[in-house]
């Protein structure tokens, strides 16, 4: 390699005095200083990151099981949970709310619940004049005006304005052109008898009173094709009418929806236990059980054939609260022997690895007996629901302990970040430091070179010249 030297002998570049490569040397020194700190930072890093991994892994499959356990709590639980049905989908339907109650009803659909339509006379065309003045429409007494004028004097105009008129109250107006003409048709948009129309008119030329339908004041221009009805049904003999065709406060926390009228016929309408929701609440909740279970046991497992932890093995909060999950599931209510006290009369059942298993047979049997005594046990202040309300607070409530632990994890993080930063200002400074030596040792090479150099060429020159 060539070496630049100054007149005053200093290197006009690192390494390029004597070849000696200072900047590899000086790395290779500042990894092997820094390796064996670097490694530890990265060790425990990798460590306490999987910690808060697991941590956070076996908190999340411990809210879900909350949330399976609170689907079977309260007034909204599965065990409230009720189903309706017809003996005849083609006349009603029927669904239920948590605030039902089982029981049977005889039903008889006497008329479905209908909304207005009128017509007009047929006009010659849909541009025909209608005459000016004010329309007042109104549906169930609620009243806007149109005032038709040359903007809107033909039965197409009429229609436009009815329909885009801010004020409407409830009305549709359409065409319909036929044989004898195009007629203007007048339709409430909600049913029952209570939503009927009436058209007026007044002002201007008068010919537009051929659009009105006042039957109070025996002047019906209009032709009614279906009039506004109110539904009718019996329940138990007893009558009751709706503006709607769905009746939902007949029968408390059931909604019957009618789809025809069947006057004289009794149908049947039974109300009972949604067994099939609760099938499914339970087997969410040993689901849910089942998940929690995995998640600690992957988390605290060892290999003893490759000598390998897991990143919780060994750690006491994670194996206590698997401990204390399965002591909860052993609550029993008390009182006398027989009946549903515990889980296990509920058709659940414990495997061999640890995990719950359901028995839906099993478990409607014992709905069929005692589905109250299922509902307590599970309850905010049953055996079972107290046990687990008590462990899913301490571990999953705000300042609980995954919260406590996440705490001190993120702390020591954090330090070992500090560590990460201190250690590379003391590399850099160690950097520069080897830097300058290097860079020192190099031009001091460089000009020993060049001193040799020198001093070979005198000898050189003066051996020939003797």
């Amino acid at each position: 390699m060539t070496t630049s030297v100054s007149t005053t002998g200093s290197i006009s570049s690192a390494g390029i005095g004597s070849g000696l490569d200072v900047n590899s040397i000086v790395s290779q020194l500042v990894a092997a200083e820094r390796a064996a700190t670097d490694k530890q930072i990265s060790a425990q890093t990798s460590a306490l990151n999987a910690k808060a991994g697991a941590y956070n892994s076996i908190k999340q499959a411990l809210t879900n099981l909350q949330n399976a356990t609170q689907a079977l709590q309260g007034v909204n639980s599965a065990f409230n949970s009720f189903s309706a049905s017809s003996s005849d989908n083609t006349v009603f339907t029927a669904t239920a709310s948590t605030s039902a109650a089982a029981g049977s009803y005889d039903i008889q659909v006497g008329a479905l619940a209908t909304a207005q339509k009128l017509a007009s006379t047929g006009f010659s065309s849909t541009a025909s004049a209608i005459g000016t003045g004010a329309l007042t429409l109104s549906v169930g007494g609620k009243a806007f005006t149109i005032n038709v004028d040359s903007t809107n004097n033909t039965p197409a105009q009429l229609v436009a304005a009815i329909n885009d008129d801010a004020s409407n109250t409830g009305l549709t107006a359409s065409l319909v052109s036929a044989d004898d003409g195009t007629h203007i048709i007048f339709q409430s948009n909600t049913t029952g008898a209570d939503n009927a129309i009436t058209i007026t008119s007044s002002g201007g030329d008068g010919r537009h009173n051929a659009l009105s339908y006042d039957p109070a004041n025996s002047n019906t221009q209009l032709t009614q094709l279906t009039a506004a009805k109110s539904a009718s049904v019996t329940i138990d003999g007893y009558s009751y009418t709706s503006d709607s065709n769905q009746f939902s406060d007949a029968i408390p926390g059931v909604t019957i929806s009618l789809a025809s009228a069947e006057p004289g016929t009794t149908l049947q309408l039974n109300v009972a236990s949604n067994t099939k929701g609760i099938d499914s609440a339970m087997q969410a909740f040993v689901h849910a059980y089942n998940a929690v279970a995995s998640v600690i046991g992957n988390a605290t497992a060892y290999n003893a054939d490759s000598n390998t932890a897991s990143a919780l093995t060994g750690d006491a909060m994670a194996t206590q609260a698997l401990s204390q999950l399965r002591g909860a599931m052993m609550s029993m209510t008390a009182g006398s022997s027989g009946g549903v006290r515990s889980v296990f009369d509920l058709g659940i059942t414990t495997n061999s690895d640890g995990t719950l298993s359901l028995d839906t047979d099993k478990l409607n049997t014992a709905l069929a007996t005692n589905a109250t005594a299922a509902q307590n046990l599970f309850s905010t202040s049953g055996a079972l629901g107290t046990s687990l309300g008590t462990m899913f607070t301490g571990y999953l409530s705000a300042g609980g302990l995954f919260d406590t632990k996440n705490t001190a994890l993120q702390t020591q993080l954090t330090d070992l970040s500090k560590q990460e930063d201190t250690l590379n200002t003391r590399m850099n400074d160690l950097t520069a430091l080897y830097t300058k030596q290097y860079n020192a040792l190099d031009t001091l090479m460089a000009q020993m070179s060049s001193t040799s150099a020198f001093l070979t060429n005198q000898f050189d020159s003066t051996k020939k010249s003797s």
